[in-house]
């Protein structure tokens, strides 16, 4: 099973022989600085560094559009809100933010227009709000748990608080596996980001995962591979996987309750490397934060 997961990302580990290759997130780090001494020519240099590294998360290349508009750079500004919209970003997220509302009104962004006419075309808007309600009360019911009584080494204390959750989790996963089988993994140009984080969301959270992803990790990793889906979502997966079969994980977004000792652990196979697997998923590095949905 644990072959299952990894193989689509079994290209990852060639990172690991760039043991002196800049991080990712070491150029948004420079980004950062550049931009808390106001020089926003340097951060658009150093996000395109970054982004000759690895595929941008989304908030970073629509941070680059912003920058570029800024410097006046328009011809940066509409490949960076393209892309923005190709990672998930909708139409209307960027005609009220702050500083791209500008650009979406101008002449410049004509094409931006008509690739987000294009995406729109494909939204399934019925789903995308089912998935979406859904990932809310994924959210909201463990926004609830006393984490005390969650995490007592007595099950007797601890098993009335999970009840309802897998309860949950259980007709969010049947009803993601119907979704899939009648349509396969939808797209965030389908149903949105949030509705796309929720099929993966409805395995991570599965209450047998072990038991249902293999008929459905290809499908899984051929969205991700196809740009339908975020990498990261993804990632959670196989470490939900690892961290039950072996208490290690590949990227370490999760970890393992110590009843007895009273701890969580974060154990990722390589620790030495696992800031450059993570970046190359689109998730944070270690130090920054432990798990990061």
């Amino acid at each position: 099973m644990r072959n299952v997961l990894l193989l689509p990302f079994l290209v990852l580990l060639n990172v690991v022989n760039a043991q002196d290759a800049i991080l990712y997130g070491d150029w948004i780090d420079s980004v950062n600085v550049a931009k808390t001494n106001k020089d926003p020519a340097s951060a658009q240099r150093f996000y395109h560094a970054a982004f000759k590294r690895s595929t941008p998360v989304v908030k970073h290349a629509l941070d680059c559009a912003r920058i570029s508009w800024l410097l006046h750079d328009t011809v940066d500004c509409q490949a960076y809100a393209n892309l923005s919209l190709d990672l998930g970003i909708s139409g209307p997220d960027m005609a009220v933010d702050s500083v791209l509302s500008d650009y979406w009104r101008s002449a410049a962004s004509t094409y931006t227009h008509k690739l987000w006419d294009k995406y729109k075309a494909m939204e399934l808007p019925e789903l995308k709000a089912e998935l979406e309600a859904m990932f809310k009360k994924d959210q909201d019911i463990r926004k609830t748990i006393d984490w005390d009584k969650a995490d007592s080494p007595d099950t007797l204390v601890r098993r009335p608080i999970w009840r309802p959750v897998e309860a949950l989790d259980q007709a969010h996963t049947e009803r993601v596996i119907q979704i899939i089988n009648e349509r396969g993994v939808p797209s965030i140009h389908q149903v949105g980001l949030t509705g796309n984080k929720m099929i993966f969301f409805a395995f991570i959270h599965a209450n047998e995962v072990q038991a249902i992803i293999g008929d459905y990790s290809l499908q899984l990793s051929e969205s991700v591979k196809r740009g339908d889906s975020p990498a990261r979502w993804y990632a959670y997966i196989v470490d939900r996987i690892m961290s039950n079969t072996s208490k290690e994980t590949m990227f370490g977004t999760t970890g393992y309750t110590d009843y007895v000792n009273d701890t969580s652990n974060f154990i990722p196979v390589s620790s030495k490397y696992v800031d450059l697997l993570r970046e190359e998923m689109g998730l944070p590095r270690m130090r920054e934060v432990r798990s990061s949905y």
